[in-house]
C-alpha cells in the first residue's frame, strides 16, 4: 500500500492482509496517512529468517529453470515504469518465462514470480506462477494468483486458464482459474470498499486469533483493553458468538455466568468456560499484586473423571518405570521437505539423577540414521520392561516419528508396535483434561509455570532455536555441537525441554496419587476389523518376507542396475506395492486412537465426530438381531457423520454401530449387533458419549492379487503385458484405438479409467 501523486495503489499482497485480517488492513491505511501515530512491531528474527529462506526457495526455482536449459527473461525491478515497459516488450516477444513481471490494473500494482508462456497458442500467451516456501497450498495463495490473472487479462486479452504454485519441496500444483476468479472478486470488493469508508478514528474491531502480521501487538492490546473472551484459553469463534447472543460480552461477565443457560451451548461447556475464565482472571490478580521479581504460579483445580468415561486427565498416566523416558524434538521447517535435527530424551540413572541423550542430523541421510538410532534405543528399553512409557507434550514428536517411519521407509515394525502399546503418552492430553490452569495457553511454556521458575539461557523458545540452528548453518562449522556454541546453545534449550517435562511428569503424578485416580488403559478396536492382534501372524510375515528378497536383490550400484533397468525397476515397484495397502491404512488408526484420546469438548469441535450424546432410550429398542439407541446431542455442532456411517464410541473402541438415524433437531439412532451390545456393554449402553468414525475399509481382495503377482515375478520374473507397460510408464494398447490419448474430450477421468481398463489388450 503506497500513495503515488495522491493516489492509493495496492498490491495483492494487500489483499492476503486484508482477507487475514481486516483490523491489520485498517492499521496500514493508517500508518500510511498519519506516520506518527501508530508504529508497526519489529520485525522478529524468526521472521526475517522465513522472509530471507522464501526468496532463497524463489532464487533456487530460478536457477533450476536455467540451469535446465529453460529460456528465462529477468525482469529489472529498480524501475517500476520501466519494468512495465520491459514486461509488455517482453510478452510481445514471446519468451518462453518471463521472471518477476510488473503487472497492472489500476489501482493495483505487482510482480509476478513467473509468468510461463502456453504452448500450442496462437500468440503469446501466459498464465501466472508463484513460488511458496510452504508445503502445502493455502487459500490465500489463490486470490493473490487470481489478482495476477486479472493484471494479465488486461494485456493478453483474456485470463489464464490456469495458475500454478511452485511449493517449499519443489513440487508444483496447478488450479483452474475460474474455480477460484470470483472469490477473489469479491475479496478486492470488500477491500476497496474499506479503503473507500476508511476512517481513522473508527477502527475495525481485530478479529480474535486472525493473523495481524506486523500489528498484532495493537491487536492483543486492543482485546485486553475490551477484556474480550477470546483471552480465554481453549474458547473457540463459536463459543464466543454464542456467549455473545447470551449477552455475556466480557472474560469477567464469562467467569461469573457459569449457572446462566446459554442457548445452543452444552452446559458443561459452559462451565469450564466459566471456571477457565476465572481461573485466569485470579492469576492475572495475584501477578499484578505480587513483586515484580517473585513468579507468581497460576491458581489450577485438578478435574477427577467421569465415571461413564474413566480414561481422561490423570487417570492416562501409567504407572512409573525405571526406564521410562521424556522426549522432545527441534526441527527446521525451512529446509525442503522439513528436517528433524535433534532428537533429545532423558532417563534416571540408578541414582534417580536426570540423564541425556541426542541423536544429531544436519541432512536427510543422517537423520534417517538418528531416527533409527532413536527408536532402537526406546523399542529395546520397552522389549526389556514392557511397562515403561514414552513421554512427551503435545502431538509434534508422535506426528514426526510417524512421518520419518513413512519418508525413510525404516523401523515400521518397531514403531508400530510402540504405537499399538501406547507406549507414547501426551501430557499435553493429560493437563487439558486432569487440571484446569489459570493461564490463556496450555503450551508448555506457559503450564511449566506451575512447577518452576522462568527459563535462562540464550534459547528460550522453539523459534529462537529455529534461528540459531539457521545461523549455525550459515557459518558452515562443524555438526558437532561440542564444537559449535549455537548448537551447543540448542542442546542445552532441547535437553531443559525435555527436563521441564519430566518434572511435569513428577507434578502429575502427584496429583494422581493424591487424588487417588487410577490408570485406565486404551481399550482395543475389535481384533476382526483391525491389524492390531497380526504383527507375528503369518499374514504379515509372508508379505515382509517377499518384500526383503525383492529388495535385496535389486543391486545397488547404478551402473549394474542400467544394464537391465525394465526388470529392476518393475521389482522395485512390486516390492513397494506388497505394503502399500497395510502402509495407507496406518493412518486410519493413528486418528482413531488420536480422537480417542480427545476430551469431550475436543470432540464436539471436532466436525467428523458427534459429541455430548445424552441417552434417550433405555432399554434399547429390538430390531431383528440388532438393537436401536437413541441419543439427543447438540445440534448446533458442525458434524460430517450420516446415516449408514459406521461409527464407534471414543471412549470405547471395541464395537463398530451404524448410524440407522439422524436429525437436525439433535437426535441419535445407533444401530449395534446384540452380540456386541451384551458382550462389550453388558446389555447397556453408556449414557454419555461421542462418537467417531470408522474409517477403515477393508481392500481385499486388492492385497492378496497384488501378493501373488509379486511373488509370480520373483519366481518367474512375469507379469501380463498391459502391467508391465503400466509399470515402466509406457502408453496402454487399447483395443480399436490406435491414438495414445487416455482422456477423450469431455469425458471425466473415473469413465475414461473405467473404458481403458475393460478395453485393455495384453
Amino acid at each position: 500500500m503506497q500513495k503515488r501523486g495522491g493516489q492509493l495503489i495496492y498490491s495483492p499482497s494487500d489483499l492476503i492482509r486484508f482477507l487475514d485480517s481486516p483490523y491489520a488492513s485498517w492499521m496500514e491505511r493508517l500508518h500510511l496517512e498519519f506516520p506518527d501515530r501508530v508504529q508497526p512491531d519489529e520485525e522478529t528474527a524468526e521472521q526475517k529468517l522465513v522472509a530471507n529462506t522464501g526468496e532463497k526457495h524463489e532464487t533456487n526455482y530460478l536457477q533450476h529453470l536455467e540451469s535446465s536449459g529453460k529460456e528465462v527473461f529477468r525482469v529489472p525491478r529498480e524501475d517500476s515504469a520501466k519494468a512495465w515497459r520491459i514486461t509488455l516488450e517482453a510478452i510481445r516477444a514471446g519468451h518462453d518465462i518471463i521472471y518477476q513481471a510488473r503487472l497492472e490494473v489500476a489501482p493495483f500494482i505487482g510482480f509476478a514470480d513467473f509468468l510461463f508462456r502456453v504452448p500450442d497458442r496462437k500468440g503469446p500467451f501466459y498464465e501466472v506462477c508463484d513460488t511458496k516456501l510452504a508445503h502445502s497450498v493455502k487459500p490465500y495463495y489463490l486470490v493473490q494468483l487470481c489478482a495476477y490473472g486479472e493484471m494479465l487479462k488486461a494485456i493478453q486479452g483474456e485470463l489464464p486458464e490456469r495458475v500454478r504454485v511452485v511449493l517449499g519441496d519443489r513440487s508444483e500444483r496447478m488450479f483452474r482459474t475460474l474455480d477460484y476468479f470470483y472469490y477473489y472478486q469479491s475479496v478486492k470488493e470488500a477491500f476497496l470498499r474499506q479503503m473507500d469508508e476508511f476512517a481513522p478514528n473508527s477502527p475495525p474491531l481485530p478479529e480474535p486469533r486472525a493473523n495481524h502480521g506486523r500489528w498484532q501487538s495493537h491487536a492483543d492490546g486492543f482485546l485486553e483493553e475490551q477484556d474480550h473472551p477470546i483471552q480465554v484459553a481453549g474458547i473457540t469463534l463459536g463459543q464466543i458468538q454464542k456467549l455473545n447472543r447470551a449477552g455475556i460480552m466480557t472474560m469477567t461477565q464469562l467467569a461469573g455466568s457459569g449457572t446462566t443457560r446459554v442457548p445452543r451451548l452444552s452446559q458443561e461447556i459452559h462451565e469450564r468456560l466459566a471456571e477457565q475464565a476465572d481461573l485466569q482472571i485470579r492469576t492475572r490478580q495475584q501477578r499484578a499484586n505480587a513483586p515484580p521479581d517473585k513468579p507468581v504460579p497460576p491458581a489450577y483445580v485438578v478435574l477427577r473423571p467421569a465415571s461413564e468415561d474413566p480414561r481422561r486427565g490423570l487417570a492416562l498416566l501409567p504407572p512409573p518405570s525405571a526406564l521410562d523416558v521424556c522426549f522432545d524434538m527441534e526441527g527446521f521447517p525451512l529446509d525442503e521437505g522439513g528436517l528433524e535435527y535433534l532428537f533429545g530424551a532423558v532417563d534416571q540413572n540408578a541414582s534417580c539423577k536426570l540423564r541425556y541423550h541426542d541423536w544429531w542430523a544436519h541432512d536427510r541421510a543422517a537423520e534417517k540414521t538418528a531416527f533409527e538410532g532413536f527408536i532402537d534405543w526406546v523399542f529395546a528399553r520397552w522389549k526389556r520392561d514392557p511397562t515403561m512409557h514414552i513421554y512427551h507434550y503435545a502431538h509434534y514428536e508422535v506426528s514426526a516419528v510417524r512421518r520419518l517411519m513413512g519418508s525413510h521407509a525404516t523401523r515400521e515394525e518397531e514403531v508400530d508396535e510402540l504405537l499399538r502399546n501406547q507406549v507414547f503418552v501426551d501430557l499435553y492430553q493429560v493437563v487439558r483434561q486432569g487440571l484446569r490452569v489459570g493461564e490463556s495457553s496450555y503450551s508448555i511454556k506457559f503450564i511449566e509455570r506451575l512447577y518452576r521458575p522462568p527459563r535462562s539461557g540464550d534459547v528460550k523458545a522453539g523459534g529462537e532455536s529455529m534461528v540459531q540452528y539457521a545461523c549455525w548453518r550459515e557459518t558452515g562449522l562443524s555438526g558437532d555441537w561440542r564444537q559449535s556454541q549455537l548448537l551447543r546453545q540448542i542442546r542445552d534449550y532441547n535437553e531443559d525441554d525435555c527436563e521441564s517435562t519430566w518434572q511435569l511428569l513428577d507434578r502429575l503424578r502427584q496429583r494422581q496419587r493424591e487424588h487417588n485416580v487410577p490408570y485406565v488403559a486404551l481399550a482395543e478396536p475389535a481384533p476382526e476389523e483391525t491389524e492390531a492382534d497380526d504383527g507375528q501372524d503369518e499374514k504379515v510375515r509372508e508379505p515382509l518376507a517377499l518384500v526383503g528378497a525383492l529388495c535385496k536383490a535389486i543391486p545397488q550400484d547404478p551402473a549394474i542396475r542400467a544394464e537391465n533397468a525394465d526388470r529392476w525397476q518393475i521389482q522395485e515397484l512390486l516390492a513397494q506395492f506388497v505394503e502399500f495397502h497395510r502402509r495407507e491404512a496406518k493412518p486410519v488408526w493413528w486418528r482413531m486412537f488420536d480422537r480417542s484420546a480427545m476430551s469431550p469438548a475436543e470432540l464436539v469441535e471436532d466436525p467428523n465426530c458427534l459429541g455430548g450424546l445424552s441417552l434417550t432410550s433405555d432399554p434399547p429398542e429390538a430390531e431383528n438381531k440388532s438393537s436401536i439407541v437413541r441419543y439427543r446431542f447438540d445440534p448446533d455442532q458442525d458434524a460430517k457423520i450420516f446415516v449408514g456411517c459406521k461409527v464407534m464410541f471414543a471412549h470405547d473402541l471395541r464395537a463398530t454401530m451404524e448410524v440407522a438415524e439422524l436429525d437436525l433437531a439433535g437426535q441419535v439412532a445407533i444401530k449395534i449387533g446384540q452380540g456386541l451390545l451384551e458382550n462389550i456393554f453388558g446389555g447397556h449402553m453408556p449414557r454419555t458419549g461421542a462418537l467417531i468414525p470408522n474409517e477403515w475399509v477393508n481392500p481385499q481382495p486388492i492385497p492378496n492379487a497384488l501378493l501373488a503377482t509379486a511373488a509370480r515375478w520373483k519366481d518367474e520374473h512375469f507379469v501380463s503385458p498391459a502391467l508391465r507397460r503400466l509399470l515402466l510408464r509406457q502408453p496402454p494398447k487399447i483395443s480399436g484405438q490406435k491414438s495414445t490419448t487416455l482422456l477423450n474430450p469431455g469425458e471425466s477421468p473415473s469413465k475414461a479409467v473405467l473404458r481403458v481398463a475393460l478395453s485393455l489388450r495384453e
